[in-house]
């Protein structure tokens, strides 16, 4: 793989602040995501069966969005606040939660350029929950 130009560097900087778990990432990071799923299928009444799992991700690549102060004891080197899960060959969110100390922030917000900018077209699931309504009618028409 080649080195990125100093242009396609610039375009990729931003994804710092995003980290991207893949079906490849590091088993730690993708138990960090994993516990992010869970809480998700627990507080929509889901079921653990839809969970993502860190031994068998599946295709989902998952944008991390990180806290605003990592923790020291962040698992896996990941210090997380929430995630926005993306079905990358048809390209969908599939599932997005953010932590309850986290919630109002628009933290899915600050990072919804960068994953409309790598996933053009990207579209919704249905959401499930009233916030998640809410949150797919502020990002699909921001001016009203």
């Amino acid at each position: 793989m080649t080195p990125p130009t100093p242009e396609e560097g610039a375009q990729l900087q931003p994804w710092a602040s995003y980290p991207i778990v893949g079906p490849t990432a590091p088993l730690a990071a993708r138990e960090a995501v994993e516990q992010l799923s869970r809480a998700f299928c627990d507080e929509t009444g889901l079921g653990q069966d839809h969970a993502y799992l860190a031994r068998c991700p599946g295709t989902e690549t998952i944008v991390a969005l990180p806290t605003p102060f990592p923790a020291a004891s962040a698992r896996g080197g990941l210090s997380l606040a929430g995630a926005v899960a993306v079905e990358p060959e048809t390209p969908h969110v599939s599932w997005v939660y953010v932590a309850p100390a986290y919630r109002g922030q628009r933290l899915v917000d600050r990072a919804w350029p960068l994953i409309v900018g790598r996933w053009p077209g990207i579209r919704w699931s249905s959401a499930i929950t009233p916030a998640g309504a809410r949150l797919i009618d502020r990002l699909t028409h921001p001016n009203g």
